[in-house]
């Protein structure tokens, strides 16, 4: 009798051990809520060792880890530490004087029974007296179909004095929020000053923009973060096109002019001849381009005048001529060209002018300042 109390007694203290979750009742697609955190949204004056979310329910210890983020990064990782229905994110350095922190939680973390945060959590406190209040938000579509993409990282550097927005590509992102399930995004208490703004799937999780990745490039190189917290408009994000434009056709016009037809429109790095050569396949001898141009109606050709060639057997080649429209510059050919043997009677030829004008009932108006662009064959 005494064996089988005690036999008893350690079942009920095994099940007591470890805090689970009630079993049974409908599937539960409620997403996990926070229900306090300390220190509050919006302390300043503090500086406090930990972070603590406390949630309406039981989340899933091995979501947390990766689901959170600080602002500014400190040198050393915090812990974090999940148990129960809450998540403690514990500093491993002091902070800074006079300086906003942000703690976020993002969707990435699930409640027990695997679901997920239906928007990122985040907590700023101040160090100092004034905590930042620069705001910024924004909608993230797909450009293939337009429809939101939900959950995409959405990184923000500070643009420094210099006006270089090309800070996004050198280092970590000064702060990190997500795109919700409509695309929606925002940042709060940021610094009120220039950013570039960023959305990424950021499958390594190293928070940079690396080749193949999916990006989500800003309507603008630089948006402000200021008290407004009107959407700075539509990020459009795609595959990041790491491939220089392919040559796919090399036609005579006639014996001294050779057009050029890529796959994608194509900008001329500059107009310096000497970037191209066209090699006789036979005796490898070169003969020289004298002028390289574009047609003004066709963004995917290029248009190349040299000697009068003779034979079939040419090939043109260039290197880092071409750029495409991500700036992808790459090498060229290789390519056989199919010459032609008809004479060059082409003449320089005017079409006409183009310029930005405002359109009103029909009429265009040339607005002062304006430039023209002078169209030629």
């Amino acid at each position: 009798m005494a064996a089988r109390a005690l036999w008893i007694l350690a079942i009920f203290l095994a099940g007591c051990a470890v805090p689970v979750p009630p079993s049974g009742g409908p599937p539960d697609d409620v997403p996990p809520k926070v229900v306090s955190t300390t220190p509050s949204n919006g302390t300043v004056s503090v500086r406090p060792e930990r972070v603590e979310f406390r949630f309406n329910e039981f989340i899933e210890a091995r979501s947390a880890a990766t689901a959170v983020s600080v602002s500014p990064e400190p040198n050393r990782p915090p812990e974090v530490r999940p148990g129960g229905r809450s998540l403690e994110v514990i500093f491993r350095e002091p902070l800074r004087d006079n300086t906003t922190y942000i703690v976020t939680v993002d969707t990435g973390l699930r409640d027990a029974h695997g679901v997920s945060l239906e928007a990122p959590i985040r907590v700023a406190f101040a160090t100092g007296d004034r905590i930042n209040l620069g705001r910024l938000a924004g909608e993230v579509l797909r450009s293939a179909d337009g429809l939101p993409d939900a959950g995409l990282d959405i990184y923000a550097w500070v643009v420094p004095d210099s006006g270089d927005a090309s800070v996004a590509f050198s280092g970590p992102p000064d702060y990190r929020t997500q795109a919700d399930q409509n695309g929606l995004f925002s940042f709060s208490n940021l610094q009120e000053t220039t950013y570039t703004v960023v959305g990424l799937r950021d499958g390594n999780r190293n928070r940079r923009v690396d080749p193949g990745e999916h990006v989500a490039w800003p309507p603008l190189g630089r948006v402000l973060a200021d008290n407004d917290s009107t959407s700075r408009g539509v990020w459009l994000s795609a595959g990041l096109d790491t491939t220089a434009a392919q040559l796919r056709r090399a036609n005579g016009l006639s014996t001294r002019r050779i057009s050029l037809t890529f796959d994608e429109p194509v900008s001329l790095v500059d107009r310096d001849p000497a970037r191209w050569e066209l090699i006789d396949t036979l005796s490898l001898a070169t003969a020289p381009v004298q002028q390289v141009f574009q047609p003004f109606d066709d963004a995917r050709r290029v248009t190349l005048l040299t000697n009068a060639l003779a034979g079939d057997h040419w090939e043109v080649w260039s290197e880092g001529a071409v750029a495409d429209s991500s700036q992808n510059v790459g090498t060229v050919g290789p390519f056989p060209v199919s010459t032609s043997a008809a004479p060059d009677t082409t003449r320089l030829r005017f079409f006409g002018f183009e310029a930005d004008t405002l359109t009103t009932d029909g009429v265009s108006t040339l607005r002062p300042g304006t430039r023209l662009r002078l169209l030629f064959s």
